[in-house]
Formats: C-alpha cells, sequence, structure tokens
C-alpha cells in the first residue's frame, strides 16, 4: 500500500469560520500523529475565512487547501474525500476541535480489532461552560459484525438511541469515526439536501463495512454555536428536514416492513422536530405559518406515524401532536421566553 499505509486524511469543510478554525486545525496538527493529512475545503465563505485558512496552509506542511464557490458542507466533504489519499478517513467540522490522542488510539483500535470504522465517543461543549456528554454504549470498548449487527446499529441511527433507550446521537453525524477508504466507495453526502446530509452518507458506509469497533473514549469536541446551520431558526426547515426524512424512507424502501419499528419511531421523531422548531424555539412566523408549516411537513412527508405503537412515555407530546393542540406549545413557549425576559431585567 506504500506510503498510504496507515495514512489518515482529516477532511475539514470550512465555512465562515475564521474565529473557529485555527484552533481546530491545531487540535488536529499537533496531534503528534506523522501519517496525516489535512484536507480543507475552503466553502466560499463570505468573512475571513479565505484568509486564514491561507495562512494555516503556509504554517503547517500537512495542510492541503482547497478554495471553492459555496456549494454546502455536503459538495465540500465529498471533495474532501475525492482528494483523499489515505488508507484512512475523518471527518471534523471547522468550529469543533479533536482531544490528544484521537488519531493514534482510533487507527490503534482499528488495526488491533480488525475493523473497517472505529466510532469514539463526543461531548457538546455549549456557550458559558455547559458540557453534556453523549450516553456511551455498554463497555469501554466493543466489536460489531456488521453481517449479523448492522440492522441494530442502523436502528441506533433511525432512533438515536441505545438499546437501553436512551439518548445516543453521534452514530449519525461523520464526525467521531475513523473510516477506511476503501469501505467509501460508492457512498456520498447527498448534495441535494441541506438536512441531514451527514447521516445518509454514514448510512451508506455501513454497508461497505464488515466489523465496526466502539471506544467509549471521548475524543471529539462537538462545539455547539447558536449560528450552526443545526441550530439556525429559518422558516424553511419543515422542506429541508422533509427532504431528509423521504431520503431515508426511499433508502430503507425494500427493508420497510422488517424495520417498522423503527422507521415508525424516525418518522415521529422528526415530526416532533420540526414541531419544536416551530413552536418552542420562539419562532417569529404568526401562530397560523407556523400550523401552515407543520402541516406541510405532514403532507410531503411519505407515510404516517403510527402513534399507538409508540412508548407511552412520550403521551404528553403524542397529545400535542395527536391532536394538533399546538396552541397549547406556542403558550408555553411565550411563557418560557417571558421568564427568561424577567430574569434579566
Amino acid at each position: 500500500m506504500g506510503e498510504c499505509e496507515g495514512k489518515i486524511s482529516v477532511i475539514v469543510p470550512a465555512y465562515n469560520a475564521a474565529e473557529y478554525i485555527e484552533d481546530c486545525i491545531g487540535s488536529i496538527f499537533h496531534q503528534n500523529f506523522i501519517n496525516m493529512e489535512i484536507i480543507i475545503i475552503e466553502d466560499g465563505s463570505s468573512d475571513g475565512t479565505p484568509a486564514v485558512c491561507d495562512r494555516l496552509a503556509a504554517r503547517y506542511d500537512k495542510v492541503r487547501l482547497v478554495h471553492q464557490k459555496n456549494a454546502g458542507a455536503a459538495a465540500a466533504r465529498n471533495r474532501g474525500l475525492l482528494m483523499a489519499d489515505g488508507e484512512w478517513v475523518m471527518f471534523v467540522d471547522a468550529d469543533d476541535m479533536l482531544c490528544q490522542g484521537a488519531l493514534a488510539c482510533a487507527l490503534d483500535a482499528a488495526k488491533r480489532l480488525q475493523a473497517d470504522l472505529v466510532l469514539f465517543n463526543m461531548q457538546y461543549e455549549y456557550a458559558g461552560g455547559r458540557v453534556k456528554q453523549v450516553v456511551p454504549l455498554e463497555g469501554a470498548e466493543r466489536v460489531f459484525r456488521l453481517d449479523a449487527e448492522r440492522a441494530a446499529l442502523e436502528d441506533m441511527m433511525l432512533t438515536e438511541r441505545t438499546p437501553r433507550r436512551e439518548s445516543f446521537v453521534n452514530m449519525t453525524g461523520p464526525y467521531c469515526k475513523l473510516i477506511k477508504k476503501e469501505c467509501t466507495a460508492g457512498c456520498r453526502f447527498p448534495e441535494e439536501l441541506s438536512s441531514g446530509e451527514d447521516a445518509c452518507f454514514v448510512f451508506q458506509v455501513l454497508r461497505n463495512c464488515g466489523r465496526m469497533a466502539y471506544l467509549s473514549d471521548i475524543f471529539y469536541r462537538r462545539i455547539v454555536r447558536e449560528e450552526s446551520l443545526s441550530m439556525k431558526q429559518d422558516d424553511d426547515f419543515w422542506r429541508r428536514r422533509s427532504d431528509y426524512v423521504n431520503w431515508v424512507l426511499d433508502y430503507f424502501g425494500r427493508q420497510a416492513e422488517e424495520r417498522e419499528e423503527a422507521l415508525n419511531y424516525f418518522r415521529y421523531q422528526n415530526e416532533q422536530l420540526v414541531i419544536w422548531h416551530y413552536f418552542m424555539r420562539g419562532s417569529r412566523l404568526t401562530y397560523r405559518q407556523k400550523r401552515a408549516a407543520v402541516s406541510a411537513y405532514g403532507q410531503r412527508v411519505k407515510g404516517k406515524t403510527d402513534y399507538k405503537n409508540l412508548e407511552a412515555d412520550h403521551k404528553v407530546y403524542l397529545f400535542f401532536i395527536k391532536y394538533r393542540v399546538f396552541w397549547a406549545l406556542d403558550l408555553l413557549n411565550r411563557v418560557k421566553n417571558v421568564v427568561k425576559y424577567l430574569k434579566r431585567i
């Protein structure tokens, strides 16, 4: 395999990340891991990101930099994947950071456990210093034989929960994973999507892998910022989310019956997310516009949620969804915002 044997290509899409990307690249470069390259795809930023990236490329000999017209995170990651010449690839967002030892430990686990994909743990870091660690799977180290366990992993991705019914979200993103490059053959981030395209890529990669290793070590710092796309308030959220949900439903179309429980929960979870986005985040839209957005989402998504087969622990939220009691959610959100305001004065 020559020079690329054991080499890791770290792909960093960068858009309007001038304030953060220096820390991100520094956290990768200072891993003290020799056999790597850092591929920065600067995606037509409108702030000072291009100039910062130029300085980073001049400073670090392992950086390969490409400037392109703005095409979105999916297109940037796809281009980075085409450029990668390592045996392994890893994706890091420009406003996140790797913890020390991430590359070496992940590669050691891949070789020692003969894994095509290594998933490690992560934590969310919020403004004000609040930290939230992702619920780990059981055990410090675990191997999944995907010929027998792929369906269980896909169900965890669809429901974003462990078998213990606890929240578990780091399966869905391309970050916190070391992936054998050959297992990305034929896989792409769907550029036609602007929500959920990262999970779509991981679904595809899982079908190319034979073994996956899980490490409970926290090696990825996910920095949560209000201005990030996933946190952004926008009127078109219902359309972006329905495009993603329909992609997933089409992807699992032939397995719809055997995956019925997980896909049903996936539908419910995303319907809940859309309702939360409009009614519980202080949307500037009128009540009528919020209801119209939720209704448009429901009409666009393929199939219908079977509310009867959802667990009882969702019965309160299910009541609001099933009977469309959105005025109560809207009222709760207004009260919450008033309380926040009173606390500030």
